[in-house]
This record gives C-alpha cells, structure tokens and sequence, in this order.
C-alpha cells in the first residue's frame, strides 16, 4: 500500500551509496519527497561534511554525518564516510555519540544515526557502511 507522503503514519526514507554528488545531486535527493534520507560512503572529508551538514540544514532538514577516513589500500583514496538526514518538521535529536555540542558529527566514519519518534516510539535510524573483511574500524 502506497501512503502520501504527508501522511503521518507512513515515512518515506531513501538510501544510497552515492561516492560523491553534486549541488544539483543533492538538490534532487532532497526533492524527491522522502523524510529520511540516509547516504553512506559519501567520501568527504571533515570540512567537506560540515559542508553537507549545512546544505541539508539551509533547505531545513537536521542532519548527522561522519566524515570519510583514510583507505587502508590507498595513501590517497578515502573509505566511508555516511549521513543522516530528516526532514525538519519531524521531531528529531542527536544521537547520544554525537562529538560536539550540535550533534552534527559522529566519530566512526562507517556508521551515524539520528533519533527520532514514529508513531510514538522513539526510534534510531541508522546510516552505516561496512566494508568486506575489515568491519568497524
């Protein structure tokens, strides 16, 4: 059963791997209707993420992300890094293993979450990337 988007008994939430996106990327996720949006291995670095934290809060979502961190294969390349987001006009807080005072950013660069409440339960909604063989780091 499909419910309106503005139905408050239904969310709709997108997942995805993107790697990296542009403004006009980010844009669309964003218009796409969905009230969760969770993305994961986003490859930025910690100035890059508070960029993106900040593109998601000037359009009024509140946004949780960890930035991406060194690749152990690579001295160049980055892994992980994941968001995520919720439309504003639904009551949502940092997760307790926030690292600074806006709960804007997490420490694991493979898993970030934000609470929120849904139909009268709290619930954690998760965004995480693992990769094959390594686990958390």
């Amino acid at each position: 059963m499909r419910h309106k988007v503005n139905d408050a008994k239904s969310v709709r939430d997108y997942f995805a791997n993107p790697t990296s996106t542009s403004e006009k990327s980010n844009v669309h996720i964003l218009e796409r209707g969905d009230r969760i949006v969770l993305l994961t291995e986003h490859h930025r670095n910690k100035e890059q993420t508070i960029s993106f934290i900040s593109f998601f809060g000037g359009k009024g979502w509140k946004a949780t992300a960890s930035p991406a961190r060194p690749a152990e294969r690579s001295d160049i390349c980055t892994t992980a890094g994941v968001l995520a987001a919720i439309k504003g006009n639904i009551d949502n807080r940092l997760p307790s293993f926030a690292t600074d005072v806006g709960g804007k950013l997490t420490p694991d660069a493979q898993i970030t979450g934000r609470l929120t409440v849904l139909a009268d339960v709290e619930t954690m909604v998760l965004s995480g990337y693992i990769e094959c063989g390594l686990g958390f780091g």
